[in-house]
């Protein structure tokens, strides 16, 4: 005899788990045969999206600044052309060679209409948060006041709910010497908030072109490699001559993990 599944003893299944991808540093063109580093970093990005489509579905994709080089509208508009399909997945935050703006009037329909280019958004048990810390005219990044004030709302509203973030710029040295001076500015605030709250689970950044890991607290801060090239961890290695990546984050109820994938082969290397 069939029995109704609310009265069998068995557990509901488990929810399926939810990717997260997040590309960085893409640095591409409005003219897309223009080169950085000798790199066609268009090419490279269009490069990364066709390997994604080929090897795994993904529920969000969230960019972690300097989408464009030359900060020009146009390569704004190249860049939503190029995530085509994808963009009602998309989320998006600036790096220190984007311009907010432009950013801004590209993406309307992903971005908030005034202040910084922050996004939230639920997956599942998560919440997930990006983080604005672009400061125009500078290298190193910052968050203000109001940016804190906003991820303490986000922090306090629900308390049981784990939280993912995602920004820029690192509050953490990690390893490239030159870089890492200019980096986050005054970054205990994040730190401490990433110490204090048990919900504030992990931290994603980019800026410095290639994969680390740490923890503060009882969390985790990543970087992810570039899409375009990757920097060297010593003060005479420039570049590392490891193919462009991406990190993928796996939701598993209130747990997670994390990794990055690569291109199969580095196809064009970067130089001085």
């Amino acid at each position: 005899m069939d029995l109704d599944a609310a009265g069998s003893g068995a557990n509901p299944p488990a929810p399926a788990p939810l990717t997260i991808l997040q590309l960085s540093d893409l640095h591409i063109f409005a003219v897309a045969s223009e080169r950085l580093a000798e790199v066609p970093t268009t090419r490279t990005f269009a490069e990364v999206l066709a390997f994604i489509d080929a090897q795994e579905p993904f529920d969000h994709l969230v960019l972690t600044g300097d989408l464009a080089q030359d900060e020009a509208l146009s390569t704004y508009e190249r860049l939503r052309e190029m995530l085509g399909p994808r963009l009602d997945r998309t989320w998006l935050v600036p790096g220190n060679h984007d311009d907010r703006e432009h950013l801004r009037r590209v993406f309307a329909d992903r971005a908030p209409a005034t202040g910084p280019l922050t996004f939230a958004f639920d997956a599942g048990e998560w919440r997930v948060l990006g983080l604005d810390t672009h400061v125009p005219g500078q290298v190193s990044g910052r968050l203000d006041p109001d940016q804190l004030g906003w991820l303490d709302a986000e922090l306090g509203a629900e308390p049981a709910r784990p939280c993912l973030a995602f920004c820029h710029h690192p509050p953490v040295p990690c390893g490239v010497n030159w870089l890492d001076r200019l980096s986050l500015e005054d970054p205990y605030p994040l730190l401490a908030r990433m110490r204090d709250n048990a919900r504030f689970r992990a931290l994603a950044c980019g800026h410095v072109h290639r994969e680390s890991e740490c923890r503060v607290g009882g969390a985790r801060v990543y970087t992810t490699p570039s899409t375009a090239f990757q920097f060297g961890d010593r003060r005479d290695t420039r570049y590392d001559l490891l193919p462009p990546g991406y990190r993928r984050f796996t939701l598993y109820g209130d747990e997670f993990t994390s990794e990055v994938i690569r291109l199969p082969e580095l196809r064009f290397p970067p130089r001085l």
